[in-house]
C-alpha cells in the first residue's frame, strides 16, 4: 500500500508541474511587429489589437497564419497613420473596427475589399486615400470636420444609407456620388 501511496504522489507531482509550466497565453494568441514602432496581438477570440506610435505598415491579408482569424480590430492610441493596405483583403468575415482619437491618417485601400462594419471616424482624422474602404460593407459614413483630403474613390462600390460630409471641406457633388458611391 505504502509503494502505491508513492507512486500516486509522484504522478500527482509531476502532474502539478507540467500544468504550472504550460503557457499562460492560449495556443492560438499571435504577437508581432506592424510597423517600425508598433505591435500586434492577435487573441483566441479574434480581436487584433494593435499599440505603439507611428505607422502601421503590415498587410496583415498576406499574413496567412492569422488574416482568416481576425474579427474585430482595435487600434490604440498612439498610432497615426494606417498604411497602404494595412488591412485590405479581409473579406473572411464582417470586421468591427475601433479608431484611436489619435489618428491622422488611412493610407491608400487600407480596407479596400474588407468586410468592414460601420465606423466611427476619429475627430482628428485629416486624410483618408485612395480607395481606402472601396468594395466593402460600410452602410453609413460621417466624416470629420477635421478631414482635409479625402481621396478618389475613397468609398466606392458600397451601399450607402446615410453619409455625412465635413462643412469645411469644399465637394464637387458630381464627385461626391463618384466617391461614395462608384458612380
Amino acid at each position: 500500500m505504502r509503494q502505491h501511496n508513492k507512486i500516486v504522489s509522484i504522478v500527482l507531482a509531476l502532474l502539478v508541474f507540467v500544468i504550472s509550466a504550460a503557457p499562460i497565453c492560449s495556443a492560438t494568441e499571435v504577437k508581432g511587429k506592424c510597423g517600425p514602432d508598433c505591435t500586434y496581438t492577435l487573441s483566441d477570440d479574434g480581436v487584433l489589437c494593435i499599440s505603439g506610435t507611428g505607422t502601421i505598415t503590415k498587410k496583415f491579408s498576406e499574413d496567412e497564419q492569422i488574416n482568416k482569424e481576425i474579427k474585430k480590430i482595435v487600434i490604440e492610441d498612439g498610432i497615426e497613420t494606417i498604411g497602404k493596405e494595412s488591412f485590405a483583403h479581409l473579406k473572411h468575415q464582417k470586421l468591427e473596427i475601433v479608431l484611436p482619437d489619435s489618428l491622422i491618417e488611412i493610407g491608400e485601400q487600407a480596407f479596400d475589399y474588407s468586410l468592414t462594419s460601420n465606423i466611427q471616424f476619429p475627430e482628428n482624422l485629416k486624410k483618408i486615400g485612395d480607395d481606402a474602404f472601396g468594395d466593402n460593407y460600410l452602410e453609413h459614413v460621417f466624416l470629420p470636420d477635421s478631414l482635409e483630403e479625402l481621396g478618389m474613390y475613397a468609398f466606392a462600390g458600397g451601399k450607402y444609407k446615410r453619409s455625412s460630409l465635413p462643412h469645411s471641406y469644399d465637394y464637387d457633388t458630381s464627385v461626391f456620388f463618384c466617391i461614395l458611391c462608384g458612380n
